[in-house]
């Protein structure tokens, strides 16, 4: 008998392992991991998290492994791939089309910018094999188009970390003398944390959390003797949903997020953001200035300090009703 759906995908990330748990809930499938996590994820999370379908297995560097994943999508009626630019994947792609198996291919983001002929070319031949996508919404659907997706056969979905019964308000209004920003994701520059920092020391009478890992000696540096910095590793989501909910503004000046579901987590709260137009959940879902501020990914320190000023100078301008509105079309 055929297995109805397989998942492929790269690494079991959080967002991905509850999402699955909840399909499972009502449809049977089977899932393959290229590999059981990823280097920089913390321990403590994939030892509470795990995926609660046990018919599931990685292939990592098995052969053997890789070989019954090749018999499972023969066997299988709906292939879901969950990307097209590891080896693996590529190679997938590959053989189902050598094949004639049609798939589904699941893009979680992308930015159309400069690449060489070849590399273009590849990208067009293995997004192109799928006969249907999953789209995060417009930008990654223009994404797909580029490459030679067909429009009519991309489905628009809502890319999250939040369930619905998470979305909620219930926050402690504070004068603007007493304001906190907070940032959360990895502690590497790719995020913009040292250009938040940065801008962080312009701006003292703001207190500033930064969560998601253990600071650098260069941040460290940065921040040394800011009384309104404070630097938190690693929580628990029921935890970091305590900061969104005690915060007043949230900042993510990332120079390249394919998504950003930090951006979810903290619109859910009712929290304004402000972040770059690199990241594509801030284009998606800041549809207008009452909900935040998209500023240019070059923007320097600086500027940014600007930017966080007047927005907490003129606060009564964001509109939390709307904020909510849109984060409960993403759950």
């Amino acid at each position: 008998m055929k297995n109805k759906i397989l998942f492929i995908y790269n690494i079991p990330s959080p967002y991905r392992v509850e999402f699955l748990n909840e399909l499972n809930k009502n449809i049977d499938f089977k899932v393959v991991f290229e590999k059981e996590t990823a280097s920089h994820r913390n321990e403590k999370w994939l030892a509470k998290h795990k995926l609660k379908n046990n018919n599931n297995y990685f292939i990592n560097k098995s052969m053997l492994k890789f070989i019954r994943l090749l018999y499972d999508i023969c066997k299988s009626n709906t292939v879901v791939l969950g990307g097209y630019s590891t080896k693996k994947s590529m190679l997938l792609i590959f053989f189902m089309k050598f094949i004639n198996k049609k798939f589904i291919l699941n893009a979680d983001g992308g930015f159309i910018k400069e690449e060489s002929k070849f590399k273009y070319r590849l990208k067009k031949h293995l997004i192109k094999s799928a006969e249907y996508w999953l789209s995060t919404g417009i930008k990654t659907s223009e994404y797909l188009k580029y490459y030679g997706a067909n429009e009519e056969n991309i489905f628009i979905y809502p890319f999250t970390s939040i369930y619905m019964n998470e979305v909620s308000l219930d926050k402690n209004f504070k004068s603007k003398d007493e304001m906190t920003v907070l940032f959360v994701g990895s502690f590497n520059k790719e995020k913009g944390i040292n250009k938040l920092i940065k801008a962080a020391t312009y701006l003292k009478n703001i207190d500033f959390i930064f969560i998601g890992g253990k600071p650098s000696s260069y941040q460290q540096n940065l921040s040394e003797k800011k009384t309104n910095i404070t630097f938190i590793n690693h929580i628990e989501k029921l935890e970091l949903s305590n900061y969104y909910k005690t915060a007043d503004l949230f900042v993510f000046p990332t120079y390249s997020d394919v998504w950003g579901l930090v951006i979810n987590e903290a619109m859910a709260k009712g929290l304004p953001i402000i972040t770059t137009d690199k990241c594509i959940a801030g284009i998606e879902m800041i549809v207008s200035e009452e909900i935040g501020k998209i500023i240019p990914v070059n923007t320097s320190a600086e500027q940014l300090a600007e930017h966080i000023n007047y927005a907490i100078c003129n606060y009564e301008k964001f509109n939390t009703t709307k904020i909510i509105n849109i984060a409960q079309e993403y759950t």
